[in-house]
This record gives C-alpha cells, structure tokens and sequence, in this order.
C-alpha cells in the first residue's frame, strides 16, 4: 500500500472528502474508493490484477452514509462565527463532474445543503450577537454570481438566452448578461461593482432570492449529467457588525465550483467544449492556489483566473477556507 500525505494542520485550505453513494444507473460498477477513517480514503488500482492500493490522507473524511447535517456541524458550522470577527470565510465543493458537489452545496428542500445551512445559521447568529452584546443587530446581505466562461454575471438580476443558447435549441443555459468587472480597493479587498447586494431579514428572504438565483444559473446536458452546472456559482454573505466599539465587515465565500471534465467521457462538442476549457483551466488555477498557499509558497497565482482573482483576499491571509472534495466511488471516474 502506498501512502501520499494530503494532509497539514496548518494548512490555509482545510481539505475534507466526502465520498458519494452509487447512484441507481451505477448499482453495478466497481468500488475503487473507500473511506478507511476519519482521515483516510483507500484508492485501488483497478488497471493493475494485484492488489494495487493508494492510501489518502486529509483532514476529515466522510463516507457514502454521511448525513448533510452532520458535515455541516463538524466542518462549516465552527468557521461561521468567524464572519462575525471580521474574518473573510470561504467554502467550496471541489470534484469531477457527477460528484455529488451541488447535492453537497445546495441540497434540496427535504434535505438542505450547506448553503442554505449556513445562510440560517449566520442570521441566527446575528440575533444571538445583539443579545448578548447589546450592540446593534449586525447587519447581514447577499449576493450572487456566477463566473461562466472567465465572465462574471449577477444571478440576481434578470437574464436573457444568450444568442449560443438559442442556437442549441435551448439545451444550453448560457446567459446574455453584463459581464462585471472584478475590482480591488485600497484596504485590498475585493468587489465587484454593480453587483446586486439585498439585505436579508430571514431564511425566507433568502430562500426566496436563492431560488431565483439558482434559475439563473449556467447548466446544459452532457453524457454524463443531464443538468450539468457550466460555471462555478458563488453565495456571498457580508457581514456587519460593531463589537468593542470597532466596526467589523467579514465575507463569506459559499462555492458550488463547476465539474472538472474528461471529454472523452462526456462528449463535449462546440460550446459545450468551450466551457469544458474555461472550467478545467479556471479549476486548476484554484488548484494551484490552494497548493501554493499550503506549501507557503511565495508566489500565489491569485490573477490566473477570475475565480481565484475574486477570492484573493479571502483565501490565506488572516483568512479561513475549506475545501470540500466531493468524490464518485466508481472505478469508471477514475481509469
């Protein structure tokens, strides 16, 4: 057995895996990764006719059986109070396409996600931050983005077919809206102009804007995901909050990260190849960075990509992040 370290307790990017159930047309397929324990995944070689297996470590490691709520109160919740702080946070769901990502990330109504988990519990937080403190109740709002082929549009805002969409008879969700430039202030935080910032009262009022956002967002078919997100799509909270007579601004970065692609395997052609292009060199970008920030490296690629350009004042730093690595079970995502 090999082993390979992931792994690092002072790591800027916690990294969590999250290993996914087969789903109903893969009851038949090969088991090749298995969760071992709480830090470790097994990966066996299933090229080779010897016993051939790869041994991971990371952080924490959660197996097909794992429940929403419990990823979310031993691995999000403890990072929220940070936002409060001041403290930028941010949290992705990283993996192939297929993976389990949005089911991780959003979730549905029966069953929430991490979204909008952490969206409930930040404003309770908020109430419970003014009772105590006997300060004003801090003030919390969204935003929401998505970056889809290197251009950032506002999810909030209405969209139109784009001129592609039509001509693919609608299969593709490509949107027409205003590209957003991506700026940096003095204090050397990161915004975006004119981008629609609502202040939300309840998890009503979020759930209400979420919804709207979530119809806005890129998706098409392919071989492999009949609804297959095309851009990574971004929930930013920002919050504010006076504690010590200092006032205290936090972002909170929640990622659904589009699919990385083999497109021998999903048959990607024309626009759909396009996108594959701009998510696999934007997903590696994030790779490196993370990798960078982990090595303490010098040089950290933060301007390759409009992703990791939006969050470079949110990943190293004094800031928080976690990774969640959203991973199938089957032999044929892997050989």
């Amino acid at each position: 057995m090999c082993e390979k370290q992931s792994k690092s307790s002072e790591a800027k990017v916690k990294v969590v895996v999250r290993v996914r159930p087969f789903l109903k047309d893969e009851a038949a397929g090969t088991r090749c990764v298995n969760v071992e324990d709480a830090q470790h995944i097994n990966v066996k070689n299933l090229k080779v006719k010897s016993s051939e297996v790869y041994r991971y470590s990371f952080d924490a490691c959660y197996d097909q059986a794992s429940a929403q709520q419990a990823l979310f109160d031993a691995e999000v919740r403890p990072l929220l109070a940070n936002v409060l702080r001041g403290l930028n946070t941010t949290v992705f769901a990283y993996g192939v396409t297929g993976a389990g990502k949005t089911h991780t990330m959003q979730g549905s109504i029966d069953n929430p996600g991490i979204i909008p988990r952490a969206v409930e519990a930040v404003l309770s937080m908020a109430k419970a931050h003014r009772r105590e403190s006997g300060d004003e109740e801090p003030s919390v709002s969204m935003s929401y983005l998505e970056i889809y082929n290197e251009k950032v549009y506002d999810l909030l805002q209405p969209q139109t077919p784009s001129a592609a969409a039509q001509a693919a008879g609608g299969k593709a969700a490509a949107t027409c809206g205003k590209d957003l430039p991506i700026r940096e202030d003095q204090a050397r935080r990161m915004f975006i102009p004119s981008l629609t910032e609502t202040v939300l009262s309840s998890p009503a009022d979020f759930a209400r804007l979420y919804a709207s956002g979530c119809r806005n967002r890129s998706v098409a078919e392919t071989a492999l995901n009949a609804k297959s997100s095309r851009s990574h799509a971004i929930l930013v909270l920002k919050v504010s909050c006076r504690e010590a007579g200092r006032q205290l601004h936090g972002k909170l970065h929640l990622i659904d990260l589009a699919g990385s692609e083999d497109n021998r395997r999903t048959d990607n052609h024309g626009q759909r190849l396009q996108e594959s292009a701009a998510i696999n060199q934007s997903l590696f970008v994030l790779g490196k960075v993370v990798h960078a920030l982990n090595k303490r490296e010098a040089r950290v690629p933060y301007r390759d990509s409009k992703l990791t350009r939006l969050l470079q004042d949110s990943l190293g730093g004094r800031a928080y992040a976690m990774m969640i690595a959203n991973v199938a079970p089957g032999g044929d995502f892997f050989f």
